[in-house]
């Protein structure tokens, strides 16, 4: 809600499918657009997606990312390796400084 009294929109992107998307979106009661990226192509333009090791195994995998985009298109700011605990509060702060230039 506070980022709609900005005139900010909130889009997440996951390679999750559709059908993942509607189930999480109700379980989480997220009031947010979750699109589905499933053969990565947002991801691959915003190079998000790294190698990752686990089990000594390497596999690419998607890095959580938020993109803070100007009003004419730009990025203006990048917070990568997100953890959700007060991102939502940084990210508000910003899109006020932002709007503040």
């Amino acid at each position: 809600m506070k980022f709609k009294a900005e005139n900010a929109v909130v889009i997440g992107v996951s390679r999750d499918g559709v059908e993942f998307h509607k189930q999480f979106i109700e379980k989480k009661e997220l009031k947010i657009k979750l699109l589905s990226d499933e053969q990565a192509n947002v991801h691959r333009i915003y190079d998000i997606l790294h190698p990752k090791h686990f089990r000594g195994k390497e596999f690419i995998n998607a890095v959580r990312t938020t993109f803070l985009i100007d009003p004419e298109g730009g990025i203006a700011r990048i917070w990568d390796n997100v953890k959700s605990t007060g991102h939502a509060e940084r990210v508000l702060s910003e899109l006020k400084t932002l709007k503040e230039k």
